[in-house]
């Protein structure tokens, strides 16, 4: 439960007079009994600063006693204690102003590999961001991906491992997986399972998937449209995260834009017929020169650099086209 520490205060003083409702004392005393559940993880100087609060205030209940013969309820007095310990320490009321976002990504071109605190391993392609809580692992376990990733998730039967995704929830136990969100090139959401099970749902549109080994769903976010391929060869989507790229008959567009986040580079095709030709290959540890080289061979075109950055592709008039 979080409060705001003015309504807090409002309901406290309420309580203390006698005026709240039976809600308002339900919020109140199931706050505080939850503060005194939590005291085992207070350290030696807090409960020093815990006591010292609470004697202050039984003497100054006391001496309001003997003047107006008042009693205060001993809940109150707990209840009292404990919000003062808090405000004291700086905790305030809203718990979940303590927690932190821990944020990693990656620039084009880069890639990096991520170890979560429960053993989960996640790798990160070029230009994406991966987020989570600083209480991760502690009752859930939570992240959030813009771009595109590989999960290996270490498996808990009592904390399901889920990814949030723009519209898209991905839930597992233990599992591995490929993760591909839209971007300015490709307006879909790509799930590819390597091994294991893994439910992904999208309350909005009604989707609710079981997806096992070799299992890609697709969802195009632009016609709303899904695809789920049973017989697909997942290990294609995470070749990525071995350093391959790996083209399984891709347009020569879809290529290009691989490159582009492979090598943090822009590429320009001056030829509109050219984006369909398909492209086959599958290159280890590649440099740019031999890719190019490559798809000038198997494609027929040429290519030219109009400065470090980028690469015109253009029809090679001394060749015949070849495509697949």
């Amino acid at each position: 439960m979080s409060l705001k520490k003015e309504y807090f205060l409002h309901l406290l003083k309420k309580y203390n007079d006698g005026s709240c409702s039976y809600d308002e004392k339900v919020i109140i005393e199931s706050y505080f009994d939850k503060c005194q559940d939590h005291n085992i993880l207070l350290n030696d100087s807090e409960v020093f600063i815990k006591k010292k609060i609470y004697k202050g205030i039984k003497k100054e209940i006391s001496r309001k006693r003997l003047r107006t013969s008042l009693l205060l309820p001993m809940n109150i007095l707990k209840y009292t204690a404990s919000l003062l310990f808090l405000l004291s320490l700086g905790y305030f009321i809203n718990e979940n102003q303590e927690l932190k976002t821990h944020i990693v990504y990656t620039k084009l071109g880069e890639k990096k590999e991520v170890s979560l605190p429960d053993g989960t391993l996640v790798f990160l392609n070029s230009g994406s961001q991966l987020s989570y809580r600083s209480n991760y692992n502690q009752t859930e376990r939570n992240v959030k991906l813009q771009g595109e990733a590989y999960f290996d998730v270490h498996r808990d039967i009592n904390k399901p491992f889920t990814v949030e995704t723009n519209e898209f929830t991905t839930k597992v136990l233990g599992t591995s997986f490929n993760i591909k969100t839209p971007d300015k090139n490709n307006n879909a959401t790509i799930v590819s399972v390597t091994s294991g099970k893994v439910n992904v749902y999208n309350l909005k549109h009604r989707i609710d998937e079981k997806l096992i080994k070799n299992d890609q769903l697709l969802y195009d976010h632009s016609r709303q449209q899904l695809e789920v391929n049973h017989q697909h060869d997942s290990k294609l989507d995470a070749a990525w995260k071995e350093n391959i790229i790996a083209l399984n008959g891709n347009n020569l567009e879809a290529t290009a834009h691989v490159l582009e986040k492979w090598f943090d580079i822009n590429i320009i095709i001056s030829d509109p017929a050219l984006k369909e030709i398909k492209v086959n290959g599958k290159y280890i540890n590649p440099s740019l020169e031999e890719v190019l080289e490559s798809l000038k061979f198997s494609t027929g075109i040429t290519y030219s650099f109009s400065d470090e950055k980028t690469i015109y592709l253009k029809k090679d008039t001394m060749n015949k086209i070849r495509s697949e």
